[in-house]
């Protein structure tokens, strides 16, 4: 795949190029042009090479038209940062080493990219790209493998890209700001190098939006906060000790518009259980306008799949409108093969406490459950608006483990 730059001139041969401070922006490190400022950044361009590695840098950089068949590698270099018509084999961005360098940021599109290794600790816009390769397995259409691992990140735009394979979003928790909307680490004027830096309340904002995906994993897109400890004490890149006292986390997720072909969208662990965790203020969960087509595998015949699943969330208010999901469609005659593919809801509740929740308008077709819910307590209040099932045995289905009924309309 990595084959060409995306560039209307010949590529030119070089070996890798490694640029671990300012003095390195030069031409024997590839820069073409420019003198490092917003209006006029350095540019590196033309190239096809193995690697290329910038680290620790406050200068505005222009990437584009190259193919780098190895590693890309930005390592904080601050948020004036352009990457685009590249060819790529493997991202890599903020990793957890050490570092003096600001968060990464800037814009990242129109790149064509084997895997995103780990776009960590990011801020900017990611959009438009190309990311893994549409290789079917033996039993699928569609590849199970990772293809996205966005590990980390605040105030950040995930949108409009093309995926092949699955795909990772994880918050961390020492990665945040002082209010919704503020690059990660700003904290109103304060230093980072001093103790008067207030980390006890952290606000993370995330938007994932109009992207499509192909995937036959067990999900295609999935919102994660499963290792949260770990993910929000101080690390080889977040050195402050203040990281580790008491704190608040504010939280805000926007899922949107996106299209996963062969599995399906989830949210696992949403505003996670920690001792340090001083409270838990209600967060936001939104969930719209998402379209998910559901695939028969017949490697994975007892492999239960929803469309959707929000698992192990509390105090947040979810909100989920017009989402639609589409199961396999029924094999004519052969019902005892293909009725373990109908198993599973088009949206599935699990293990709900402190929630409000609200699902409106959706479309499910060729599941067992339209809406299903398990282990809601009496903290949760649910309702089902508008719901159109097709091919559905359930419409909405629940057990005793859920303490209140669904208000229905």
């Amino acid at each position: 795949m990595l084959v060409a730059p995306l560039s209307s001139r010949a590529a030119e041969q070089r070996g890798s190029i490694n640029i671990e401070y300012d003095g390195e922006l030069n031409r024997a490190h590839g820069v073409r042009s420019g003198n490092g400022t917003p209006s006029n950044p350095y540019v590196i361009s033309g190239w096809s090479l193995e690697n290329l590695r910038i680290k620790d840098t406050s200068k505005a950089i222009k990437i584009v038209g190259n193919t780098i068949t190895g590693t890309l590698t930005l390592d904080y270099i601050g948020p004036r940062i352009t990457v685009e018509r590249n060819r790529i084999g493997d991202l890599r961005v903020n990793q957890n080493v050490a570092r003096w360098g600001g968060t990464t940021s800037g814009s990242f599109t129109r790149n064509t990219i084997g895997v995103v290794g780990q776009l960590r600790h990011f801020d900017g816009v990611f959009r438009w790209n190309t990311i893994g390769t549409p290789a079917a397995t033996a039993t699928s259409a569609y590849p199970d493998v990772r293809a996205v691992n966005l590990d980390g990140w605040n105030n950040a735009r995930f949108a409009n890209n093309k995926i092949y394979g699955y795909m990772d979003a994880r918050i961390h928790g020492h990665h945040h700001s002082s209010e919704f909307g503020m690059m990660s680490h700003d904290h109103s004027g304060a230093t980072h190098m001093t103790h008067i830096v207030d980390h006890s309340r952290r606000y993370h904002q995330v938007v994932i939006e109009a992207n499509s995906i192909f995937t036959s994993h067990a999900y295609g897109l999935a919102y994660l906060d499963t290792n949260h400890a770990a993910n929000d004490r101080t690390a080889n890149s977040e050195t402050y000790p203040y990281l580790n006292a008491p704190h608040t986390h504010y939280t805000r997720a926007f899922i949107r518009a996106n299209a996963v072909d062969g599995s399906g969208i989830l949210v696992n662990v949403f505003n996670a259980k920690d001792e340090r965790h001083i409270r838990t203020p209600s967060g936001l969960l939104e969930i719209d306008r998402n379209r998910v087509t559901l695939e028969r595998d017949l490697s994975k015949p007892f492999e239960v799949v929803s469309g959707i699943e929000v698992r192990q969330a509390r105090y947040l208010t979810l909100k989920m409108r017009s989402n639609s999901v589409t199961g396999a469609e029924p094999l004519t005659g052969v019902a005892q093969v293909d009725a373990p593919f109908q198993k599973g809801a088009g949206i599935l509740l699990n293990t709900l406490e402190y929630a409000t929740v609200s699902i409106e308008n959706p479309s499910v077709a060729n599941r067992q459950y339209g809406v299903q819910a398990k282990n809601l307590n009496k903290t949760v209040r649910w309702k089902v608006v508008g719901l159109k099932t097709t091919n559905v045995g359930e419409d909405v289905g629940y057990d005793a483990s859920v303490a209140n009924a669904p208000a229905r309309r």
